[in-house]
């Protein structure tokens, strides 16, 4: 949370956005991009390219892929879960990670059942054995009557929302009809949870969603919910989770140098 303790939970959700805007574009100029993505400098493995943690042995690697640019994400709309497609470039950085990941084998691949993030894992399951199995776990938070707003407009248009949201309640309702935050982040440690047991040793990939992989970033660096959040997740991102007997822990995060590549190449 902020210094005034009431700003934190909206500027996560902004923060995701702009990471899906402005984050990954596939222009030439991003050759140039500085190993520490901005505002995340002295954050471990917060890197644009992250260092990669060495998998130990019996580890289960979990790849987690952040679903491709829709156009809710460059509007800056909260989507929750309203089932928006891949925009034009969000169908192409699905394709860019598929390549990126073409030399790696997966045991399962997982999806949230989103098309955004099931048309991601289509992308990267093209050419290979191993199915994509729908988990609906894996969905984006439900921010029930907030979805479809812009972020931008919600503190004029919707002030007590905006305080509900903005709270320090882990266990308030944001709005009434929506998720907890503690309730979300249980949901999506769960899921990891289970996918690690399913395939103790092995290694899998799950295309999801931006707040999804905040909650995997709390749960591998053993972060609470109150801490702001200063790591990116950014459209089609690879990331990854490694699991253990000791549990979770961060391999690598925010991996884009497939994204940094111009449209025509």
């Amino acid at each position: 949370m902020t210094a005034g303790g009431t700003t934190q939970p909206l500027q996560d959700a902004a923060r995701a956005d702009a990471d899906a805007a402005t984050g990954n574009r596939p222009v030439a100029a991003q050759r140039g991009l500085p190993g520490d993505a901005p505002g995340t400098e002295g954050i471990p493995f917060a890197r644009a390219t992250g260092p990669r943690e060495e998998r130990r042995p019996r580890e289960t690697e979990i790849v987690l892929v952040r679903h491709g640019e829709t156009d809710w994400n460059r509007a800056h709309r909260i989507q929750g879960h309203a089932d928006i497609e891949l925009n034009e470039l969000g169908r192409w950085q699905a394709e860019a990670t598929a390549r990126a990941l073409a030399d790696e084998q997966f045991d399962a691949i997982y999806s949230s059942d989103l098309k955004r993030a099931h048309a991601t894992a289509l992308a990267i399951a093209a050419g290979r054995a191993t199915p994509v199995t729908v988990m609906p776990a894996f969905r984006e938070r439900y921010f029930g009557s907030m979805e479809g707003e812009f972020i931008a407009e919600i503190p004029q248009r919707h002030p007590e929302l905006y305080a509900r949201w903005n709270s320090t309640d882990l266990l308030m309702l944001q709005p009434d009809d929506g998720e907890t935050r503690r309730q979300f982040y249980d949901r999506i440690a769960g899921a990891l949870a289970t996918v690690a047991a399913a395939h103790a040793g092995g290694k899998v990939l799950v295309a999801l969603h931006g707040g999804v992989l905040d909650c995997a970033y709390r749960l591998g660096a053993a972060t609470g919910l109150d801490t702001p959040r200063k790591w990116r997740a950014m459209n089609a991102s690879i990331n990854r989770l490694l699991h253990g007997p000791e549990g979770f822990r961060i391999g690598s995060w925010g991996e884009i140098d497939h994204l940094t590549e111009t449209l025509d190449e």
